[in-house]
């Protein structure tokens, strides 16, 4: 007999939990328990322990205790496949949110099998991904793959307008909705102290440490700032590929006592409430979830005039200091004059639009239309 309630198994999260993740998790925790049944699938690869993030009665299907020797690459995507077709037929969850795009060609197989219904949630600039990372070939297998999805999820007007552009998806499958604050777990989570004592002023980076979010600029910048303002340091929460040659450019530029590399956290929020300015250097996000978790801390917030969703948002209420990402000197004057502007309160304006109660009701009325 069909369960009554609505099963809904989130695919994910990736090996490192990136604010995108991080939304999809709060999804689970706070579905409406008496209309879906919230089931997590850790995917191979996802070797981060999230068990803290999710409530209890979340139903966990784990696919990384595969081998370990085939965690990655054709036979792994093969034994998921497996792994999937054995959870349709006993689980039998009614409609999957898939955030990876490798398992488009997947579940594109998966849905000509079993009457299962797709949501692909997606949470980047897919167009630019792919040219960055010089996988140009695969525009042709997303273009063919990404309309077998029963709807699309965004988190910002500029995803959208790149699927519709780069990929003729139809836009009436598209719906955007901004990913959003759970406001009740960041203030617990900020209650916590930082055990650290620095009478400087902070400019705080959280982020992946690789070059599309740009933390070299941004260290170069810092070098010019603290030859005219005493009493600075640069906080990097966050880690990467580029983490090596930062801490090198530190060491052979004499940085090393003000600037700091606090890697992963997993509260980065403690490191958000003692910080004076917040800093966004990226050429890309889909959306941002950092900008808006510094405009819940009421900070200044320094952001990149680039292809970042939330901008949406900033510029929408006047939020924040943009400056032009391709060059460095207005990057250091927009610091300043952030450093010398007061405190505002600035989360309020914004607050509805990043509600966690309307980024549910969105993604339930998603749900419901799916299956519908």
């Amino acid at each position: 007999m069909k369960a009554t309630k609505v099963r809904v198994a989130y695919v994910g999260p990736p090996l490192a939990l990136s604010g995108s993740t991080m939304v999809m998790l709060d999804v689970l925790n706070h579905l409406d328990r008496d209309r879906y049944e919230p089931h997590l699938v850790l995917r191979p690869g996802a070797g981060m322990d999230a068990a803290h993030l999710f409530r209890d009665d979340v139903i966990v299907h784990d696919a990384r205790r595969m081998r370990t020797w085939w965690s990655r690459g054709p036979i792994a995507d093969y034994r998921f496949e497996k792994y999937l077709v054995d959870l349709i037929e006993t689980d039998c969850p009614d409609v999957f949110i898939v955030d990876h795009r490798k398992y488009n060609y997947l579940f594109a197989n998966l849905k000509r099998r079993y009457d299962i219904r797709v949501i692909n949630r997606i949470g980047t600039i897919i167009s630019w991904r792919l040219r960055q990372t010089g996988r140009n070939g695969e525009f042709d297998t997303a273009r063919r793959l990404l309309p077998c999805s029963d709807a699309i999820v965004v988190p910002s007007t500029l995803a959208k307008e790149d699927l519709v552009e780069s990929f003729h998806i139809d836009e009436r499958k598209i719906t955007v909705i901004y990913n959003a604050l759970d406001c009740d777990k960041l203030s617990r989570y900020s209650a916590e102290e930082l055990d650290y004592q620095s009478e400087a002023k902070i400019l705080l980076f959280v982020g992946a440490l690789d070059q599309g979010k740009s933390p070299g600029l941004l260290l170069e910048a810092f070098r010019d700032l603290t030859r005219v303002n005493d009493g600075l340091e640069l906080w990097f929460v966050g880690d990467g590929d580029e983490r090596r040659s930062l801490q090198k450019y530190v060491q052979d530029h004499d940085l090393t006592s003000s600037v700091r590399f606090w890697g992963w956290q997993s509260n980065p929020y403690k490191f958000f409430k003692r910080a004076d300015v917040f800093v966004h250097t990226s050429q890309m996000d889909g959306f941002g979830i950092a900008l808006m978790e510094a405009a819940y801390f009421n900070l200044p917030i320094v952001y990149s005039e680039a292809l970042v969703g939330a901008n949406e948002l900033l510029k929408k209420h006047r939020i924040g200091y943009p400056f032009d990402l391709r060059s460095k000197r207005d990057l250091v004057a927009t610091v300043r004059a952030a450093l010398e502007q007061p405190r505002k309160k600035c989360f309020a304006s914004l607050e509805a639009d990043v509600s966690i109660d309307r980024f549910i009701q969105q993604m339930e009325a998603v749900i419901d239309e799916t299956l519908a």
